[in-house]
């Protein structure tokens, strides 16, 4: 028979003794050791003896910890299970405690949502996936509420778009179908203004959609202020434009106007020759259309450089009345007897401060350009009128015009303009007519003298119905203390030819101008010196300066310029006549010739009779001063 026995004595089992000891278990515990050998009775008899009293107080203490054990288990299980069931086995009022609790946690979280949900500014709604407003905030609330009532359950669309079935949808619709989020800037058919509108998808846990969130932002301020800087951006380009044509016209003018010169000079000598030698009619007829040509040709450039600002013309205090009656009785002329022409003139003391021949071509190429707009039949309608209050963009400037204006416009009933031109219209040498038929000035030189007066021009058109220009002019004042109204005159005639010889030096780098002047003065009874370089003239009158009676001479030479030979010969002669021709000059213009003591100023091409009537006035206004 087999003992069990607890062995004190044994803290370590070697691999050898398992045969000796039998089967054996260990049990750990804080300090203790307890070893359950199964061995033969003959060695539980041997250890009997010597440690009995030992093993009964193990046995007692083993007994005393299993019983500390299961006391210990028994409480902490207790203790488990009350508080897995302390919501469930606790009285009611404890249980209303706790689930009153729970209530107002989720409550103040979502009084906190709501709070941050109402501070956006944007109009922010939660639709489900039939596009119903579930949730709204309330800015959209405040907005639509007092419309419609509770928003909540609306179609969102009824909100923004004034009906459930627009067309087209807003983004929010293609949202629901499953396209990704969607944001457009638009405006809405229930708020007025520019609105971004931005729309989400809204998906459940499973990652199915259930409806989307739409976001309604407000940027009508933002695109105000875009709309501004288009503006701005339009009159920079507009200005950078005119700025890039001036410069070209400024660069052309000067030698064209050389050419244009000896063209017509040289025109009007043959003419005269052959009035003189009974030539025949159609040779006559042939140098009258070359002259005729050099016209055209000056007046284009007197266009462009108007245009470019770079003309300036003499402004006086004028009504327009007679001005407008003027250039419309002018036009009748060349207008066929099917078109109606009318004019009203609402009053006859409305003045400005401009230049009346500017300003009577203003009214001539806006005639022009209606008379073109219709094939012949049509109506043309002028006015002069006072306009209060204006408050528009100029079509040519592109600027704000604002404030009281003297209003002239011509209407006609033609074919209108194409919105796709409407912006080129006032563009250099554009032009819709057949080649051959419009320079593409009219309008340009429009744009550059109305400007030059502080003015501005609007234009309303409709294709296959008409069109109307309105020319804005700074009102003058009540009284005009000028009577020109009209088109500069004509010159007189040539002045007959001196009996008594006046020597006259010509310089002008051009040859062909230079002999074109020597031979008109010299068939006038002048003496002539004709230079091309204005170093070499200068050289020659230190030699003799009291050889020379007049100076004739042209601005833009190459070495020393008209005015520097000009004040190097008035230093050794203070009292000598001298007359400066230029093309065309950014620097000189006649106030600062006259300012340095030159006696007179012509621009080129100048007729015979213009330069020899200046010729005859400057040495009459010598011999007057001459002691």
């Amino acid at each position: 028979m087999k003992m069990i026995t607890i062995n004190p004595f044994v803290t370590r089992l070697r691999q050898g003794k398992g045969s000796q000891l039998g089967y054996f278990d260990r049990a750990l515990y804080p300090g203790v050791i307890v070893c359950l050998s199964f061995a033969p009775g003959s060695h539980a008899a041997d250890s009997a003896g010597a440690g009995s009293a030992i093993g009964a107080m193990l046995w007692y203490g083993a007994v005393v910890l299993l019983a500390v054990f299961a006391v210990a288990f028994v409480v902490g299980l207790r203790r488990y299970r009350g508080q897995r069931s302390e919501l469930d086995i606790c009285s009611p009022a404890q249980g209303g405690v706790k689930h009153h609790d729970a209530e107002e946690a989720l409550r103040a979280v979502d009084e906190a949502w709501q709070r941050s949900f109402d501070a956006l500014p944007d109009f922010v709604c939660i639709l489900d996936i039939n596009g119903k407003i579930q949730r709204a905030n309330r800015p959209l609330i405040e907005r639509f509420g007092p419309i419609y009532g509770n928003v909540i359950g609306m179609d969102y669309r009824e909100i923004y778009c004034g009906t459930a079935t627009p067309n087209p949808q807003p983004p929010c619709a293609t949202v629901l179908l499953g396209s990704p989020a969607v944001s457009v800037e638009t405006t809405l058919a229930t708020m007025d203004g520019w609105y971004k509108v931005s729309s989400y998808p809204l998906n459940d846990g499973q990652g199915h959609l259930c409806g989307a969130v739409s976001v309604v932002s407000d940027i009508s301020e933002r695109k105000r202020a875009q709309v501004e800087r288009d503006q701005l951006q339009k009159q920079l380009q507009q200005a950078q434009k005119m700025e890039a044509i001036g410069q070209l016209t400024g660069g052309i003018a000067h030698d064209f106007n050389n050419i244009l010169a000896s063209v017509m000079g040289y025109s009007e000598l043959a003419i005269e020759l052959s009035n003189n030698c009974a030539a025949s009619p159609k040779l006559h007829g042939y140098l009258q259309e070359i002259y005729r040509g050099g016209e055209r040709a000056r007046d284009l450039i007197v266009q462009m450089l108007a245009f470019s600002r770079g003309s300036k013309g003499e402004k006086q205090v004028m009504p327009l009345a007679p001005l407008v009656k003027e250039a419309a009785k002018m036009m009748r002329s060349t207008i066929p007897s099917s078109i109606d022409m009318t004019v009203d003139v609402g009053n006859e003391s409305f003045t400005v401060l401009g230049d009346p021949t500017m300003l009577h071509q203003v009214i001539l190429n806006l005639c022009i350009n209606a008379r073109d707009a219709m094939d012949g039949k049509g109506r043309i309608a002028i006015g002069l009128h006072r306009a209060d209050n204006v408050d528009a963009v100029c079509r040519s400037c592109h600027g704000v015009v604002a404030g009281a204006f003297v209003e002239v416009s011509v209407e006609d009933s033609g074919s209108g303009i194409s919105p796709t031109i409407m912006n080129r219209i006032f563009d250099p040498f554009f032009t819709t007519k057949d080649t051959g038929k419009g320079s593409g000035m009219g309008l340009s030189m429009v744009h550059g003298i109305v400007h030059e007066h502080g003015g501005h021009v609007l234009v309303r058109s409709t294709p296959g119905e008409g069109s109307t220009f309105r020319v804005l002019l700074p009102m003058g004042p009540s009284e005009a203390t000028s009577t020109g109204i009209g088109p500069a005159r004509q010159p007189a005639d040539a002045p007959e030819s001196h009996t008594s010889s006046r020597h006259v030096l010509v310089v002008d780098d051009e040859e062909s101008v230079a002999n074109f002047v020597g031979d008109l003065l010299g068939g006038y009874g002048y003496a002539v010196t004709v230079m091309s370089s204005s170093q070499q003239a200068m050289e020659r009158f230190k030699q003799t300066p009291a050889a020379f009676d007049l100076v004739v001479t042209d601005q833009t030479m190459p070495g020393l310029t008209g005015v520097e030979m000009a004040q190097a010969m008035l230093a050794v002669r203070p009292e000598l006549p001298i007359v400066l021709c230029t093309g065309h000059s950014d620097r000189v213009d006649a106030e600062y010739a006259l300012a340095l003591g030159i006696r007179a100023y012509l621009t080129k091409p100048f007729t015979m009779a213009a330069l020899l009537r200046k010729l005859d006035e400057v040495l009459s206004e010598q011999k007057e001063m001459s002691p």
